[in-house]
């Protein structure tokens, strides 16, 4: 999905008649492609290629029911797709790497790959009819020390012998980025035209605005036919021109990105193909109510004719060791050691057949000959087995597991209002979290590569166009770029204890209840904002920073090595453009906003690690705030940044002080707005107990409660009760986290040699997530009375 609202030019050289005398009508419906019989096999074969960006199979932000538009949209988006008779389908922006297999699988198409692109965190993807995957052969797109170019690519055969290199590609947004889309289509063409095949296809969303049309269509020896202006005459050509109109079409919300551009396309290059239809898909709203659509893009539909081909071998590149994918057909191909996962999963697996709809249908069942099950390498993440299963035994037990972790799934997703939720929030959370998953599964570090042959104005021996502002781009493998950002990650942060991520529910819980606070008027102040985020367990924060374009070389990559080398939080960000100031915005996340030692911890590490901002004032956001789409400036006069610290008075960063309490330095040692962490020289030990389950109606967020160690309970004698201010028993504090907290308490216990000392925690309930949850921070600290009698004091934390 796009970011930007800069417009797009209209001033595209529109079709003329004549051009398209040979153009089947347009229509908003593609017809069914011709049928080629067994003894014409030497006639023209036409071939229906459908490409689209699917925006994730997210719901639309004015879909009547969110909740039911995320479960049925990959039904929606297939049924839409299928009506076409599509032999090739080429996705955009799918939420992950099988989704395409996946829901396309009992349709009878198979997934030739799919790749990551470059500048979103979804991937791309390419399917063919299982009888044009026989044979079928993935091209390696790998260009200028690039891992990988955003596009999949592939050969197959036609039915008379014509080779066809197709390519489903997912080009950089934002108008300035020309230049790399230039880049980047060049070197995905040479690639297809260096397979020496009768025909070349580029589709899919190029992202490109009216003034790029010429020189892409000289691109790498020219002669590159734009399907919508040689299929379509003057008439159809402006019914089907662009395929994003945010003026109709308000998947984002009917006051965002007010504009038109054709920026889904199709390229071909044969001497023996002929254009013969265009038309566009998904260009109509859901139920037919308005603004209401499966996808921020349209999609397109492409024929073509394809004379027969002169080749005397017809797949004479099918045997290219490395590039030979196995596709899994489960009728016809037999198994093979080191299939591709997502091949599997497709021939195999039927996950949103029936799960996706409103009713539960019985998987059709078949007489089929028993067969060897397919071996995968351990390393693609799937089971290994030489055990003899029947095609429809194990498709239906597969499909079986499958619907019911949807129907979970789907409970839960019904319970909860997405809708209040802003676009972007969720794959902004799903950068958050990557240092869960693999380096190499969200690493571009080709675009290092990239941005210095485009300072150096040519790639490949091209020409590089003039003009723009390359973002900026990260080569290390922990970096990659997503959404106007450059993200990296601490690898090692998963295994850290105060790991912790936001979850999409409780968001969406607290999008919902701000919404419903707003509709109040009643007066809104940071301390809701504060409460918000707490109640609904929503802690992730970040500390800005602002580095000139002129330092971004400089002072980035202390940043980066700081993230890897754990000594600041999970992940960073950074703008790949500069704002109007001329200065990159940095994100620095910390886990947990409540955690007011780990912020101090983070920015202290700021100046002493990193070397930076020692003598200025760092301010830290709560991402609450900013999944609120709040910002300076905005109606209720909040400051959206929740505390600050450091500056030339402060440079250590002795004291965190809060946007929304009171200083009360004067009156108390113990100021809540001025917070100061105890002296190393007074710690004995900090403790954080989380785990405490317990009923809303006995105890709620800001209570305070009591913690009692129970070496007498028969069930575990770690356990500690907690009871309320009048004494009720709240619940217990058991098992792991209670395996943490007596132990010490007893410990201390038998230092003062005091066995028949009461050792009382008290304190409040500070964080809660879905109503049943506790956190504490609990120490200790010896002290000694008048009577020279040694006490255990234990402070709790808030």
């Amino acid at each position: 999905m796009k970011t930007d609202e800069d417009k797009c030019s209209n001033e595209e050289m529109m079709p003329t008649d004549s051009a398209a005398k040979n153009a089947s009508p347009a229509v908003k419906q593609t017809t069914a492609m011709m049928k080629v019989d067994d003894d014409e096999d030497n006639e023209p074969v036409s071939l229906t290629i459908v490409s689209w960006n699917i925006s994730s199979a997210e719901s639309s932000n004015v879909a009547p029911d969110p909740a039911l538009r995320t479960r049925e949209a990959p039904r929606l988006i297939r049924e839409e797709i299928l009506r076409s008779q599509p032999d090739v389908i080429a996705l955009q922006e799918t939420a992950y790497q099988s989704f395409g297999a996946e829901i396309f699988a009992s349709s009878g198409y198979v997934s030739i790959g799919s790749q990551t692109a470059l500048h979103t965190n979804e991937y791309v993807d390419l399917l063919v009819k299982r009888e044009l995957a026989n044979g079928a052969r993935r091209i390696s797109l790998q260009s200028f020390q690039m891992n990988e170019l955003p596009a999949v690519a592939g050969i197959i055969a036609l039915k008379n012998g014509t080779r066809i290199a197709i390519a489903s590609l997912h080009l950089p947004h934002t108008k300035e980025a020309a230049p790399f889309r230039e880049v980047l289509c060049g070197a995905i063409m040479e690639q297809l035209t260096s397979q020496n095949c009768d025909g070349i296809i580029l589709t899919g969303d190029f992202n490109m605005r009216g003034f790029e049309d010429k020189t892409t269509e000289k691109l790498c020896g020219g002669k590159w036919k734009d399907a919508w202006k040689e299929a379509t005459n003057t008439k159809t050509a402006k019914e089907t021109k662009f395929t994003w109109n945010s003026r109709v079409n308000m998947y984002h919300g009917p006051e965002n990105f007010q504009w038109t551009c054709r920026l889904d396309r199709c390229y071909v290059k044969s001497e023996k193909g002929t254009l013969k239809h265009f038309g566009l898909i998904g260009n109509q709203p859901v139920d037919g109510n308005g603004g209401d659509y499966l996808s921020d893009h349209y999609g397109i539909v492409v024929k073509c004719d394809f004379a027969s081909s002169d080749s005397t071998l017809v797949n004479d590149a099918v045997s290219s060791v490395g590039d030979t994918i196995s596709l899994f057909n489960t009728a016809t191909n037999p198994s093979k050691g080191g299939s591709n996962a997502a091949a599997l999963r497709a021939a195999r697996l039927q996950r949103f057949e029936n799960a996706a709809s409103s009713s539960t249908n019985k998987p059709t069942t078949r007489d089929t000959k028993q067969k060897e099950v397919i071996e995968i390498d351990l390393d693609g993440d799937c089971v290994t087995s030489n055990s003899l299963e029947s095609d429809r035994a194990l498709a239906e037990r597969l499909q079986r597991e499958e619907m019911s972790a949807h129907r979970t799934f789907a409970e839960n997703a019904s319970q909860v209002d997405y809708s209040s939720a802003r676009p972007g929030v969720f794959d902004t959370m799903r950068n958050k979290r990557a240092y869960l998953q693999d380096g190499n599964d969200q690493s571009h570090s080709g675009w290092g590569m990239l941005q210095q042959l485009v300072d150096q104005g040519s790639v490949s021996g091209q020409p590089f166009a003039q003009g723009g502002v390359p973002p900026f781009r990260d080569s290390h493998e922990q970096a990659w770029s997503s959404g106007g950002w450059v993200w990296v990650k601490n690898p090692q942060y998963a295994k850290d204890p105060k790991a912790r991520v936001d979850k999409e529910d409780n968001v969406a819980k607290m999008s919902s209840e701000w919404k419903r606070l707003v509709e109040s008027n009643v007066k809104i102040t940071h301390r809701h904002l504060i409460d918000l985020a707490t109640k609904h367990n929503v802690l992730d924060g970040k500390w800005l920073l602002y580095v000139k374009a002129e330092d971004i070389e400089k002072d980035w990559p202390k940043i980066r090595n700081a993230i890897i080398e754990g000594k600041l939080g999970s992940t960073a960000k950074i703008s790949d453009t500069p704002d109007e100031r001329g200065s990159h915005v940095v994100c620095i996340y910390c886990p947990n906003f409540l955690d007011k030692d780990d912020l101090l911890r983070v920015r202290r590490s700021i100046s002493n690690d990193v070397g930076m901002y020692k003598t200025s004032v760092l301010r830290f956001k709560l991402d609450a705030v900013t999944y609120l789409n709040l910002y300076a400036k905005n109606q209720w006069k909040l400051k959206t940044t929740s505390y600050e610290c450091g500056g030339k008075k402060d440079e250590e960063c002795s004291t965190l002080i809060s946007s929304w309490e009171k200083c009360t330095c004067a009156t108390s040692d113990q100021c809540k707005r001025c917070y100061k962490p105890k002296e190393d020289s007074d710690k004995k030990d900090v403790y954080s107990i989380i785990g405490l389950k317990y009923s809303e109606a006995i105890a709620t967020q800001g209570e305070n409660v009591t913690l009692l160690r129970e070496p007498e309970n028969k069930h575990d004698p770690n356990a500690v009760k907690v009871v309320n201010s009048s004494g009720q028993l709240i619940g217990h504090i058991a098992k792991d986290k209670a395996a943490i907290l007596s132990p010490k308490i007893k410990e201390m216990q038998e230092d003062l040699q005091s066995q028949n000392l009461k050792l009382v925690v008290e304190g409040t309930i500070i964080s809660v997530s879905d109503g049943y949850q506790q956190s504490v921070k609990v120490e200790f600290k010896e002290i000694s009375n008048e009577a020279n009698d040694t006490e255990v004091e234990v402070i709790v934390l808030e």
